[in-house]
């Protein structure tokens, strides 16, 4: 499936994205602010927006690397698109941008910014700890069937990049843990936070620690079910990996089971859990349209 985000995610929601505009649709959205607190490869906010189903996107993340990029992309385009144009995708070059990844990652750079999306292309499966693909030497990159390179087509990252920035004054990256960023949204006028749609896709409850820069404590999953419980003006979509301890969380919701397939080395069924804010409605079809399938969304 091509993509619009430049990021590889494992369990990315690019995929969501159709059924967004359905959601959008439904409920007479308008003039609409979308924001994901927890953006990693902000892939399904991207498609709403050149698709023009949102005015404006608001890409979070609290991993300093991550907001580099993304802060990089957008705010520093040229600075960071030279670094794209000069840099060669090699082992050598991995090890460096692995040395400014570890040794820079405490703030905000644009060489930071860089070396977290090499890192994230030439990786085994995007995660920005694992080693690169084809092996960690030469000898195992010479005999390997997929190198280094593989997931590094500049021809069409390029692409994706300039087309990201060609609608940078509709992004807003920011820096903020998602649930100060909540508290920020809610404080909001009355008014203005009924343009606003987020979509929250937080750290998974089981696995969050191998596959994301910031994992949640069992205390963070229950201050931000509470904090979603509580806000009752803003409209949200909420997914999450299908667990007894967050469906008890949410045990007061009306809770969709949901299976997406995702990449970890291998291919795997990502058995997930959707639900939304009580003010708003989801789509008849109750399904999420993959190319030519459909994902049923599953009443628990």
């Amino acid at each position: 499936m091509i993509t619009n985000t430049p990021l590889r995610y494992p369990g990315g929601k690019s995929v969501m994205s159709s059924f967004f505009k359905e959601f959008i649709t439904v409920n007479h959205m308008q003039d609409i602010i979308y924001v994901e607190p927890y953006a990693g490869g902000a892939g399904a906010a991207l498609n709403l927006l050149f698709n023009d189903d949102v005015n404006k996107i608001i890409i979070n993340d609290a991993s300093i690397p991550v907001f580099s990029f993304w802060n990089s992309l957008i705010n520093h385009s040229d600075e960071f698109m030279e670094i794209f144009e000069s840099t060669d995708i090699n082992l050598n070059e991995w090890y460096q941008q692995k040395n400014i990844f570890i040794n820079r990652n405490q703030q905000f750079s644009i060489e930071l910014g860089f070396a977290t999306f090499f890192l994230n292309r030439c990786n085994r499966s995007g995660i920005l700890s694992a080693g690169p693909i084809g092996g960690n030497t030469q000898e195992k990159q010479n005999i390997a069937t997929y190198k280094i390179d593989v997931r590094y087509n500049k021809t069409l990252l390029r692409s994706k990049l300039k087309k990201i920035i060609s609608r940078k004054t509709q992004i807003i990256v920011k820096n903020e843990d998602a649930l100060n960023l909540l508290k920020q949204i809610d404080a909001l006028p009355e008014h203005a936070k009924e343009n606003y749609l987020l979509y929250l896709d937080p750290p998974y409850y089981i696995h969050g620690y191998e596959l994301y820069l910031n994992s949640y404590t069992h205390q963070n999953h229950v201050e931000l079910a509470d904090f979603l419980t509580n806000m009752p003006i803003v409209k949200w979509i909420l997914s999450y990996d299908n667990v007894q301890e967050i469906c008890d969380l949410y045990n007061h919701f009306q809770l969709y089971r949901f299976n997406l397939a995702y990449s970890v080395q291998e291919k795997k069924q990502g058995r997930e859990l959707l639900l939304h804010s009580k003010n708003t409605i989801l789509p008849n079809s109750l399904a999420i349209k993959r190319s030519s399938k459909s994902i049923p969304l599953v009443p628990i």
